[in-house]
C-alpha cells in the first residue's frame, strides 16, 4: 500500500509539485514573515522625530541653567531615533503631513520651572508631546518609553543641578556653623565675665541697701529742713515787710542831712574865703587863726557832707534791695517756687523711702540674676560644643561633585539574563515557527487526498501505513526545511538537537491532528483544525503574556498545542527554560500525537468496515461522497 502510494505520488505530477510546495510552506510563511521584523528596534534610528526647544536659560544661585538646551545635546548623540530639530511650525506642519512619527516640544520655562524649587510656590516641569498611534501603534508604545528615559535623564540632571546648589549651602552652614561656634564661645566667656560682675554686685548689694536708707533718712531730715526754710522765709519776709515804713524814714533823714550839710559846706566855704581874704588883707594873728579854724572846719564840713552822702546813698539802696527782694518774695512765683521745692522734697522723701523698702527686692532680683546667669554659662558651653560638633561633621561630609553625583543618581542597576534574546526576531520566532509548522500542515491535509485510497482492496492498516508514511515525511520535511531557512536568514539556536526534535515532533503531532479531523469529519473536520489554529492565536501566549489575555483565553491556554511547542522552541533558541518543563511539553505533544494516531487508525477501521457493507459505486463525480475511495 505504502509503495502504492508513492507510485500514483510519483505518476501526478501535480500532486508530487503540490506536495512539495506545501513542505516550503512553512518556511515562506514564517521566514517571510519574520525577516520583515526581525530587527525593528535597532532600526528606530531611522524613524523621523521632531524636537521643538522653546526653553529660555534662567540664572539660579549665579550660575546659568539651561536645561533645554543640555537635553538637546543629549538627544543628538542619542539614535534611538532620527531627530529632527525643528521650531514649532515646522514640527505641526510634520505631524500634520504625517512626516513624523512624533513631536516633542520643550517649552520656554523649562528651566525657570527647574529653578523654581528655590521659592515657596514650585513648578513642574513639563514635557510635551504628541503622538499618532494611526500610523504605527509600536512606535507610539515605544516613543512613550523613550519620553520616560528622557525624563529621567532630565530629572538626574535636574537633580543634579539641585543637589550642587544644595551642597554648596550646606558648605555655607558649615561655614556660618564654624562662626556661630566662635561666638558661642565669646558668649560664654562674656557670661563668664558677666558672672564675675554679677558677684560683685551682690557683694555690694548689701553696701547700697545701707546707703539707700541713709539717704532715706537724708532725705526725710532735708525735708524737714526745708519745710523750716520756707516757713522762716515766709516769716522773715512778714518782719522785713514791717520795717521797710522805718527803713524809708531814715532815707530820708539821711537825704535831708546830706541836704542840710551841702548847704552848711558852701556857707562854710563863703566864709572861709571871706576870712582868708581879711586874713591877707589885715594881717591879724586873730584872722589868720579864725581863717585856719574855718579852712579846718570846712574840710570836717566836706568830710561829714560826704560821708552823710554815701550813708545817703547805702540807706537809699538797702532800701531799694530791700523793697526788690520783698517784690520777689511777695511774688507769687517765688511762692510757687518755694512750694515746689517743699513738695519736691517731700515726694523725693516718700520716694527714697520707697527705694528702701524695695531694697530687699532687688538684692533677691541679683540672686536670681546670677542663677540664670549661671544656667546661661552652662548652655552657652553646650551651645558652643553643639555648634563646634556640627561644623566639624559638616567639614568632614564629602560634598563635591562626587557627592551630588550621588544624590542625582543614587539607584545603577546590573542586569543578569537568565536568557539572550539578540532581537526582536528571535522573540518571535518561536511562535511563527509553531504557527507555521500548523498552517503547513492544515494545508496539507487541505490538499493532499488523504480520504482516498491508491487499492481499494487494500486493508485499513495498511491505508493507516501509507498516511503514516506520507504525514511523518511531510512533516519532518517541513520541520527541516523550516529550520534551515531560518537558520539561513539569522536565527541563532542554543540548541540544535532540541530544536529540531521539537519541530519534528509539533510538525508530526500537527500532522496527523488534521489529518485525523480531515479523515474522520472531511470539511467539517477541516473547519474543526482552523479553529484550533484561530483559538492557538490568542490562547497560546506566544506574542504576549498568556496573563495579559483575557480569562477565557487563559482558561484554555493549557488545551491549544501550539502553548507546548513554545515551551520547547523557545529553550532551544534562547534557552533560560527549565528542562523538565521541556521534557514536559515534549511528553503533552507526544502524547497528542499518539492519541491522533489512534483517532486515525479508529476512523480508518470504522470507514473501511462502513465501505465493506455499501453497494458498490462505479464512478464518483470527482468529490468524496462516500467516506473512502480509491484514486
Amino acid at each position: 500500500m505504502i509503495r502504492q502510494e508513492l507510485k500514483h505520488l510519483w505518476k501526478n505530477k501535480i500532486l508530487a509539485l503540490t506536495t512539495i510546495v506545501i513542505c516550503f510552506v512553512p518556511a515562506l510563511y514564517a521566514g517571510v514573515f519574520l525577516r520583515g521584523v526581525w530587527d525593528p528596534y535597532n532600526n528606530l534610528k531611522e524613524v523621523p522625530v521632531a524636537v521643538v526647544n522653546e526653553d529660555k536659560p534662567v540664572k539660579m544661585d549665579g550660575k546659568t541653567v539651561a536645561i533645554g538646551n543640555q537635553l538637546v545635546d543629549k538627544l543628538r548623540s542619542n539614535k534611538v531615533f532620527k531627530w529632527d530639530f525643528v521650531d514649532a511650525a515646522t514640527a505641526k506642519r510634520g505631524m500634520d503631513d504625517n512626516k513624523y512619527y512624533l513631536s516633542i516640544t520643550i517649552p520656554a520655562n523649562f528651566s525657570s520651572n527647574a529653578a523654581s524649587v528655590q521659592t515657596s510656590n514650585p513648578s513642574k516641569m513639563l514635557i510635551q508631546y504628541q503622538t499618532n498611534g494611526s500610523m504605527n501603534l509600536p512606535v507610539e508604545t515605544v516613543a512613550s518609553g523613550a519620553i520616560e528615559q528622557i525624563k529621567a535623564q532630565v530629572q538626574s540632571q535636574v537633580t543634579m543641578e539641585y543637589a550642587e546648589v544644595f551642597l554648596a549651602n550646606i558648605k555655607q552652614i558649615g561655614q556660618s556653623l564654624e562662626t556661630a561656634s566662635n561666638g558661642a564661645l565669646e558668649i560664654k566667656n562674656g557670661n563668664q565675665q558677666l558672672g564675675s560682675g554679677l558677684n560683685q554686685l551682690k557683694t555690694n548689694t548689701s553696701k547700697l541697701t545701707q546707703a539707700i536708707n541713709q539717704l532715706s533718712d537724708g532725705a526725710n531730715q532735708i525735708n524737714a529742713g526745708v519745710e523750716q526754710l520756707v516757713d522762716q522765709s515766709t516769716n522773715n519776709a512778714k518782719k522785713l515787710s514791717s520795717a521797710l515804713p522805718q527803713l524809708n524814714q531814715l532815707n530820708q533823714g539821711a537825704q535831708k542831712i546830706n541836704n542840710n550839710l551841702s548847704n552848711l559846706t558852701q556857707s562854710l566855704e563863703q566864709v572861709s574865703a571871706l576870712a582868708t581874704q581879711k586874713s591877707n588883707t589885715s594881717g591879724d594873728p586873730a584872722d589868720l587863726l579864725i581863717s585856719n579854724s574855718l579852712v579846718k572846719i570846712l574840710a570836717g564840713a566836706k568830710s561829714l557832707n560826704d560821708a552823710t552822702s554815701q550813708m545817703s546813698t547805702s540807706v537809699d539802696s538797702a532800701y531799694k534791695e530791700l523793697d526788690q527782694s520783698l517784690s520777689d518774695v511777695n511774688n507769687p512765683q517765688t511762692t510757687n517756687r518755694l512750694s515746689t521745692l517743699k513738695n519736691g522734697s517731700k515726694q523725693l522723701a516718700n520716694g527714697l523711702n520707697q527705694l528702701s523698702q524695695q531694697a530687699p527686692q532687688f538684692i533677691s532680683g541679683v540672686n536670681q540674676l546670677e542663677s540664670g546667669n549661671s544656667q546661661l554659662v552652662s548652655g552657652s558651653n553646650q551651645l558652643a560644643d553643639k555648634l563646634s560638633e556640627g561644623a566639624k561633621k559638616i567639614s568632614a561630609t564629602p560634598l563635591g561633585n562626587e557627592t551630588a553625583n550621588q544624590i542625582a543618581s543614587p539607584v545603577s542597576s546590573s542586569q543578569s539574563k537568565k536568557s539572550d534574546i539578540p532581537n526582536y526576531g528571535h522573540g518571535l520566532a518561536p511562535f511563527f515557527i509553531s504557527v507555521s509548522l500548523y498552517v503547513g500542515c492544515m494545508l496539507f491535509c487541505f490538499v493532499y487526498p488523504i480520504r482516498q485510497v491508491a487499492n481499494p482492496n487494500a486493508k485499513w492498516y495498511e491505508w493507516l501505513a501509507s498516511r503514516l508514511a506520507i504525514g511523518f515525511i511531510s512533516a519532518t520535511a517541513m520541520a527541516a526545511i523550516l529550520g534551515l531557512i531560518m537558520q539561513a536568514i539569522g536565527l541563532k539556536i542554543n540548541n540544535v538537537g532540541q530544536f529540531y526534535g521539537t519541530t519534528i515532533l509539533f510538525a508530526n503531532a500537527m500532522m496527523f491532528v488534521c489529518m485525523t479531523l480531515g479523515v474522520a469529519f472531511d470539511n467539517p473536520g477541516r473547519f474543526v483544525a482552523m479553529l484550533i489554529l484561530v483559538f492557538s492565536l490568542g490562547a497560546s501566549g506566544g506574542t504576549f503574556p498568556i496573563e495579559t489575555s483575557s480569562g477565557f483565553y487563559q482558561s484554555i491556554h493549557n488545551l491549544v498545542p501550539i502553548t507546548y511547542s513554545l515551551t520547547g522552541l523557545r529553550s532551544a533558541i534562547a534557552g533560560g527554560i527549565s528542562q523538565q518543563s521541556v521534557h514536559d511539553s515534549h511528553v503533552v505533544l507526544a502524547i497528542i500525537l499518539g492519541v491522533a494516531i489512534i483517532s486515525l487508525a479508529l476512523a480508518m477501521f470504522i470507514l473501511t468496515k462502513r465501505k465493506k457493507t455499501q453497494a458498490h459505486q462505479s464512478k464518483l463525480d470527482g468529490k468524496d461522497k462516500l467516506l473512502v475511495s480509491n484514486y
